[in-house]
Order: structure tokens, then C-alpha cells, then sequence
């Protein structure tokens, strides 16, 4: 049985693999100077692995979209590692895609980034919400006791 379908898909294989490992250091860079807000030393590692061959595939492979790239990565994170990991290498990626494209590292175009949605206070006011503190157990208690002991509404008989 072939491992390839194609002699073009044995040397994209082997083209990405190199550029992963011999760039590892730089791709790791991107993602550090990304992921401002999180310790990069915290990630899964394969979220660095799968973010690393992303960064490879969108620099060594121009004729590749990078929403292509990102989209198939953030695929094989959603298989393979946590299940929050593909919003978060789909954020990154994309940080790390504008970043090389800005500084002229990556020559390729990228949609513009959805505006995002105006953070409204009354769109998560549609259940009541509750002021103060809690209710202790004592007064939920005496809720469900009150309720329980009211005289239910009058029904009509129809018939």
C-alpha cells in the first residue's frame, strides 16, 4: 500500500516537516510575543505542535490561503487535543498571521477582521437578574413552603 497518493503529496509532507523542525525556535517566538495574556509555557504541547506546523505551512507554501491553513489546523486541534483548543489556536493563528503579514514576512492577504459585536448590558438582561446576595437556604425554604400553601386559582368547569 502507497503512503502517498501522490509524489507531490510525499514532498509537501516532507517540505512542511522540515520547516517545522528547523524553524521551531522562531515559530515558538510568534507565538510567545502572540499570546500576550497567557504563559506560553502553559499551552498543551500539542497546541505548540499543531500552531508550529500551522506558522510552516502559511510561510514555506504561498499558493496556500492562510484562512485555509488556519481552518484545517484548528480541524486537526478539535481532534487531537482539548476541547478549547481550537478557538484558541484559531485566535492565534490569526494574530500570528497578521503580525508576519505587517511586518512583510508573509506575503499573502487576509479578510479583514470581523468588526466585533458592541458588548450590550441589556442583551443578557432577558431573565431577571438577581441584586444583592444570595438567598440563604432558609429563605428559599420558606419560598417553596409559601408556595406550596396557596390556594391554587379558581378552575372553571368546561364542559
Amino acid at each position: 500500500m502507497k503512503e502517498y497518493r501522490e509524489e507531490d503529496d510525499r514532498e509537501f509532507a516532507i517540505k512542511l516537516f522540515r520547516s517545522t523542525i528547523l524553524n521551531a525556535d522562531e515559530y515558538q517566538r510568534y507565538m510567545s510575543e502572540s499570546s500576550r495574556n497567557w504563559d506560553f509555557s502553559r499551552l498543551a504541547y500539542m497546541d505548540v505542535v499543531i500552531m508550529q506546523i500551522a506558522i510552516a505551512e502559511m510561510l514555506t507554501f504561498p499558493n496556500i490561503p492562510v484562512t485555509v491553513t488556519i481552518n484545517e489546523y484548528v480541524d486537526l486541534a478539535k481532534l487531537y487535543s482539548t476541547p478549547r483548543s481550537g478557538g484558541y489556536i484559531n485566535g492565534m493563528l490569526d494574530a500570528i498571521a497578521r503580525h508576519l503579514i505587517q511586518t512583510g514576512k508573509m506575503m499573502k492577504v487576509m479578510p479583514e477582521p470581523r468588526p466585533r459585536r458592541a458588548y450590550v448590558d441589556n442583551q443578557r438582561n432577558n431573565a431577571p437578574r438577581r441584586e444583592g446576595r444570595r438567598p440563604t437556604i432558609a429563605q428559599t425554604s420558606a419560598q417553596r413552603i409559601a408556595s406550596r400553601t396557596q390556594p391554587d386559582a379558581p378552575q372553571e368547569n368546561i364542559e
